[in-house]
């Protein structure tokens, strides 16, 4: 299947793109089962002046994504089924209001994904939804943004991997576990900086895993990575390399931090600590004390555990627990750091004395590296 050229053809075609065009091959091969749940993946309407080819070859990104997630045990229609299976005067690109549902019982379809291209000034946007037939329900709607024409296909990928993953829980695959919640730190350039309310869990993080875009690989052989704990689904979520963490916050359409933002949210200028002035104690955050790893944690506590150490906005764990990846200031937005870059790590850890240095330097550390005293949490700008 060629790639359209123009825009999105940016990237070279390989090896991402060979593997989306495998996957369609081998979805038309194999057809639709018998017995199996359909899901119906319609064409993007395209509302973004993109050319009908690139429209055509972003929806098939999306068709892709749901083969690699559900295919399994759901059939995925491909282009040529939907076209056989519906009348010849309907054009699913032209969808709108409730007509999903309609579509997907003309298609034996169990769900239906949707979706527009917009275009707003400078920025290109997308909003994918998702239906359950039967119920006659829309069950999601994720958004998602690119500056780029060539930024769609990354974007919509993680968009759609947040959505397959509300229809794999609604089949079984277990309880919803939504991104932690946002606070407002203060206003930047395009609209209003926010910050997540606590360090992102393991819980969360299992859930990124489930989707297929987080991996556990930072955690191999550390008796200390809240993975391995059979109570760690509150803890953070530690182990983690600078690329695993910001492959997680795209996943939740989101980012990381810079190390200015992070600093902003963490402390309360003129004074060095979230809460204000003041000494680092148990009572505020997780943190070696008395002689003690963790205040006699002997490693992280769960998140949320010291609200006494909550900065104004109330996000908590800014200090201590786990030190927390950013990205440096001068990198871009989109950085693709090499193995032996460098990125701060900030707001010390349990096994450090809090002092108002690890609130306002942290450390430097190879973006390859991992350990039980680093995790994340994510940010975004809001209009």
């Amino acid at each position: 299947m060629p790639r359209p050229s123009h825009a999105l053809s940016a990237r070279p075609r390989a090896p991402a793109a060979r593997w989306i065009s495998l996957l369609l091959l081998l979805a038309a091969t194999v057809g639709v089962a018998h017995g199996r749940s359909r899901v119906a993946v319609l064409a993007l309407t395209n509302s973004a002046d993109l050319s009908d080819r690139e429209a055509s070859w972003l929806t098939d990104v999306l068709r892709a994504v749901a083969l690699e997630q559900l295919g399994a045990d759901h059939d995925i229609l491909t282009r040529t089924q939907l076209v056989s299976l519906l009348p010849p005067d309907v054009d699913p690109a032209e969808c709108a209001d409730d007509c999903e549902l309609t579509l997907g019982r003309h298609l034996g379809a169990e769900a239906v994904v949707s979706g527009e291209l917009l275009r707003l000034g400078d920025r290109y946007t997308l909003a994918i939804r998702l239906f359950a037939v039967a119920d006659r329900t829309l069950l999601a709607v994720v958004h998602g943004e690119a500056r780029t024409a060539a930024g769609l296909e990354p974007a919509l990928r993680v968009a759609g991997l947040q959505l397959l993953a509300r229809w794999r829980r609604r089949q079984g695959g277990g309880p919803a576990v939504e991104a932690a919640p946002l606070l407002a730190v203060g206003p930047v350039p395009g609209g209003t900086l926010h910050i997540e309310a606590h360090e992102v869990t393991v819980a969360a993080w299992r859930a990124c895993v489930a989707a297929g875009a987080c991996t556990t690989d930072g955690a191999t052989g550390e008796p200390l990575c809240n993975v391995h704990r059979p109570d760690g689904a509150d803890h953070p979520m530690n182990c983690v390399r600078w690329t695993e963490a910001a492959a997680y916050c795209r996943w939740r359409g989101r980012r990381l931090p810079t190390a200015s933002e992070w600093r902003a949210a963490a402390r309360q200028a003129p004074d060095p600590f979230p809460w204000g002035d003041g000494p680092a104690t148990c009572q505020r955050a997780v943190v070696y004390a008395d002689g003690e790893p963790g205040c006699g944690e002997g490693g992280t506590a769960p998140v949320r555990s010291r609200p006494a150490g909550a900065a104004l906005n109330g996000a908590m764990d800014l200090v201590g627990n786990v030190r927390e990846w950013v990205r440096p200031d001068d990198a871009p937005e989109g950085w693709r750091p090499p193995a032996w870059a460098m990125a701060p790590a900030l707001g010390g850890a349990w096994h450090h004395a809090a002092t108002a240095r690890a609130v306002t330097q942290g450390v430097q550390r190879l973006v390859s590296a991992s350990d039980a005293m680093t995790g994340l949490r994510c940010a975004v700008v809001r209009p």
